[in-house]
């Protein structure tokens, strides 16, 4: 199976791997530049086949610490690293590797319905609103740093897709999101608010019921866009 996304949304992503500009600049000390230690841009997963096939943005915070099986030898090309990590989220996904993954799935499933998550995925295109881990997971991220990532890689990723809603994970995610409006006007009209899908935030009883909604929101623009 090809785990990569669209080309259109590959062209977009790969310069992440040069490795990004922004971690000999503004990220510089925050973002980590480490394949071997699973540090490098990641977290995305979908849009397989043509990009019109896609429904569906969900956007989340930020990568929690590497796994040890999203790390990556010395030496390879963008293109294989990508694989590499595309592989290794969409497994995480389908075997709901931890908490955050099933939530995700969850709404996935009240979106979409219950089906193999590759013809989930054909529909939906996930994101981080920043490619690389906070300095310590769930901690403060400077907005300098988010701000880079999101021009640099986020917004372009959403006018690529300005067609579809936007359900944005958590309060960090909504802000980052919503704070690209000015390059892309049209972003901030298509943000559906849910709560996190990692804890804290998803530990709260208001979660699944902001995801039933977001989910029925999706649904209901789906339906008058058909």
């Amino acid at each position: 199976m090809n785990y990569l996304p669209s080309q259109e949304l590959f062209d977009v992503l790969e310069p992440a791997y040069a490795p990004c500009p922004g971690f000999s600049d503004k990220c510089r000390g925050v973002a980590r530049w480490c394949p071997a230690a699973g540090h490098f841009p990641r977290g995305f997963i979908g849009a397989f086949g043509d990009l019109d096939k896609v429904q569906v943005v969900i956007v989340v915070a930020e990568p929690g610490d590497p796994f040890s099986s999203g790390r990556s030898g010395h030496d390879v090309s963008p293109r294989e690293l990508m694989a590499q990590t595309c592989r290794a989220t969409f497994e995480n996904y389908d075997e709901g590797k931890n908490l955050f993954h099933r939530n995700v799935r969850f709404l996935l499933n009240r979106i979409f319905g219950v089906m193999p998550l590759e013809k989930q995925l054909v529909r939906t295109w996930i994101t981080e609103s920043m490619l690389c881990s906070a300095p310590e997971e769930t901690g403060i991220v400077p907005f300098k740093v988010t701000r880079e990532s999101g021009e640099r890689h986020l917004a372009k990723q959403l006018v690529l897709l300005n067609r579809c809603p936007i359900v944005a994970l958590g309060g960090r995610s909504q802000k980052r999101v919503k704070y690209l409006k000015h390059a892309n006007p049209a972003s901030s009209e298509r943000v559906i608010g849910a709560f996190a899908a990692a804890p804290p935030g998803c530990n709260h009883n208001p979660a699944r019921p902001s995801w039933e909604d977001a989910a029925r929101k999706v649904r209901d623009r789906l339906d008058n866009a058909a």
